[in-house]
């Protein structure tokens, strides 16, 4: 069994970026910038037939070169408290139409379609038991984030690893965008 995500990668640069940005919020676990990316589509755990099945419909997917860039951060929060903190993505109808492509493929291959509606993002942080005015501050201080422009040219489909010291990430395949 493989633990799979289909995402984009961020350009070094980028990663620089948001990792300069990083610290000041007591409670806050950061994401070490390798393992920093932008989730298109979380599948979960299957087989290795399934994961020849999901192979072949994402290279199937066809789209163009487009760009996208990060623009401020925001929190995810449930009714007690915020638990993850990230960076919006720029409006994109080349990005939401490629994850939506990536959604129909996944499902061709008989796996659930996602529930949620799809919020493009990059996690920079999981929050626990954080300061709400060292968050309030973090908010405030970082709102005018903006990356370079960030060229997709592929996407990429990922296992993940679960260890001790964490998670760690081993590209699967990778297919072009046109």
């Amino acid at each position: 069994m493989k633990r799979l995500f289909v995402a984009l990668d961020l350009p070094n640069d980028v990663l620089t970026q948001l990792q300069g940005i990083a610290g000041g919020i007591p409670g806050a676990k950061w994401i070490s910038p390798d393992r920093i990316h932008l989730t298109l589509s979380f599948i979960g755990e299957v087989s290795h037939t399934m994961l020849e099945e999901i192979n072949f419909e994402l290279s199937q997917i066809r789209a163009n070169v487009f760009s996208i860039q990060l623009e401020g951060v925001d929190i995810f929060a449930n009714r007690k408290q915020a638990h993850t903190l990230w960076a919006r993505v720029s409006k994109s109808s080349e990005l939401m139409s490629l994850q939506a492509r990536i959604e129909a493929g996944l499902v061709r291959t008989k796996l659930k379609p996602t529930r949620r509606k799809y919020v493009p993002h990059v996690t920079l942080a999981r929050l626990r038991s954080t300061s709400h005015c060292a968050l309030e501050a973090f908010l405030i201080r970082n709102s005018s984030l903006h990356t370079p422009m960030i060229s997709v040219r592929s996407f990429v489909l990922y296992s993940s690893h679960l260890s001790r010291s964490g998670s760690f990430h081993q590209i699967e395949a990778e297919y072009s965008l046109y």
